[in-house]
């Protein structure tokens, strides 16, 4: 849940929620992985469309 989501229902959130402060793009303060969510490894060149190869993305920019 550090990256924002947390999925326990609540009555006003019965699927959960998107923590204020926090977004598919920005994690938590604090929250130990840089990249956690399908946006941004899709940045960072790891999550490619699936017509396209991995070997045609830059994953290796995330191992610097």
């Amino acid at each position: 849940m550090g990256s924002g989501w947390d999925p326990r229902p609540t009555k006003a959130h019965p699927h959960g929620r998107q923590v204020d402060g926090s977004s598919a793009w920005r994690s938590l303060r604090g929250y130990p992985f840089p990249v956690w969510s399908l946006l941004e490894m899709s940045v960072a060149g790891v999550a490619t469309p699936l017509n396209l190869s991995y070997t045609a993305c830059s994953a290796p920019a995330l191992l610097k």
